[in-house]
């Protein structure tokens, strides 16, 4: 079953336009450090920031400490997990950790950099509309593929809701089946929606992957809308991916991004760097142990 985020307590009030930002990391401080620092120095909007680190052995638990000690004025939370719990679990410890009175729940990974002020205004503008339930970098129209068809039947997630069940066969059977496909990197969640949609899936198939597109597919067949907004934000891309299977990769990045000039070539473009190595379905033969190899 689907576990919603904790009801507010009785009498406790929700913020107006107060967002729980959730960053989840995995042995990536030189990008977590520039991560929480963007966030900080750029957002003006009311915000608690939820640091989830999922087992690092990198320093990364140090760092976020220090973070915590030097920055006594955010309202900042740490949950400091022992083992990697991938994403969808990592980011769902993240959401039942918010402040109950935040409004919005936001999803920020960490190889994101916010590059200007304001950057939450239209993200929470976007949001305006009581049946849009998240917004972020959307693009409507993204057909259901043949994997994805696969995955939900060979899988049949269990939901809270008999009605969504039969409404998600429903759409992956329909020839020429569409949504909206939100990008997983960056986006924001209307909270009190959030308890009606459910939380990310943690089944095996959804651990690291597919649980975003899936999330969009059942938000639109519960009757919500995702909203596209403008992102003034810059997306590394995949670090952890890189981190676990291509190091060299990793490393190449962390030389590359000391250089002045090449950093800020890199954040005007919007480039994902090595793109073409991250991706589930480039992986799929992939192993840690393999690349060590």
């Amino acid at each position: 079953m689907i576990a919603g985020p904790p009801a507010l307590a009785p009498g406790r009030m929700v913020v107006p336009g107060k967002v729980a930002i959730i960053v989840l990391n995995w042995n990536a401080e030189p990008f977590l450090r520039r991560a929480l620092d963007s966030i900080v120095r750029h957002t003006r909007q009311p915000y608690q920031l939820v640091v989830v680190d999922n087992g690092s052995t990198d320093g990364s638990k140090t760092f976020i400490r220090e973070f915590a000690d030097a920055h006594p004025a955010v309202d900042m939370h740490c949950v400091d997990h022992a083992d990697n719990l991938y994403f969808s679990r990592g980011y769902n410890t993240g959401f039942r950790a918010a402040a109950e009175d935040a409004e919005y729940l936001m999803v920020f990974c960490n190889d994101v950099e916010v590059k200007e002020d304001g950057w939450l205004e239209p993200l929470i503008a976007a949001c305006g509309p009581p049946d849009v339930v998240a917004a972020g970098h959307a693009a409507p129209g993204t057909p259901l593929s043949a994997e994805q068809r696969d995955i939900l039947q060979r899988t049949a997630p269990r939901y809270a809701q008999a009605r969504l069940a039969e409404r998600m066969r429903a759409f992956v059977e329909a020839p020429g089946a569409s949504y909206t496909h939100l990008f997983g990197y960056c986006f924001l969640l209307r909270r009190q929606l959030l308890t009606h949609t459910g939380l990310y899936l943690e089944e095996a198939d959804f651990q690291q992957y597919h649980s975003d597109w899936e999330w969009c597919i059942r938000f639109e067949q519960l009757g919500y809308r995702i909203a596209a907004a403008p992102m003034a934000v810059h997306h590394w891309h995949s670090v952890s991916e890189l981190l676990a299977f291509y190091p060299h990769r990793y490393r190449e990045l962390l030389t590359a991004i000391e250089d002045p000039q090449t950093l800020a070539t890199y954040l005007a473009t919007g480039r994902p760097l090595f793109q073409e190595e991250s991706g589930y379905r480039m992986l799929a033969s992939r192993t840690p142990e393999r690349e060590a190899e």
